[in-house]
């Protein structure tokens, strides 16, 4: 059965799709909420590794800081950092690698500023898998975390 143009126009403007198959009405602002929200979602989660280091990658993340030899590997896996503390020299390098068996996890690594809590110092990138580096010049005690798992945290100690 054909619908002439008015009678389309007036079962949009009626708001109402009639599912054949189940007898049932579907608004379509129900129907363009949920459309919206989808994208609204994908947009978010795309520009949540658009944060200043760059954007979300399923590839290898980019090396920030990284002139000194690996002094620690840090394991990011099953929603932790393996090990949660390290201990380096002062001018060695801390690798964390990306290896969750779940592929679709992804993870980041935050530090923030000491005293300032809400002042970020450096990051990686929202990630799936590849490596991080930064290199820690001066001596003391950096704490991070994953942003995206708040149970997720971990210690740099420098010496």
């Amino acid at each position: 059965m054909q619908i002439g143009w008015n009678q389309w126009t007036r079962r949009v403007c009626n708001r109402q799709i009639a599912d054949t198959t189940s007898g049932s009405k579907l608004s379509i602002r129900t129907l363009l909420a949920t459309l919206g929200t989808l994208l609204l979602c994908s947009l978010l989660l795309t520009a949540c590794g658009a944060v200043p280091a760059g954007p979300a990658s399923a590839g290898p993340v980019a090396k920030s800081s990284f002139n000194g030899p690996i002094g620690a590997k840090v394991i990011i896996n099953y929603v932790s950092f393996e090990p949660a503390k390290v201990v380096i020299k002062t001018g060695q390098t801390v690798e964390w690698i990306w290896h969750d068996t779940t592929p679709y996890t992804p993870y980041n690594v935050v530090f923030y500023e000491p005293g300032h809590p809400g002042k970020i110092a450096f990051q990686s990138r929202i990630a799936f898998h590849g490596s991080y580096y930064h290199t820690f010049n001066h001596p003391g005690i950096y704490p991070y975390r994953c942003t995206l798992h708040q149970r997720m945290s971990g210690v740099v100690v420098v010496r």
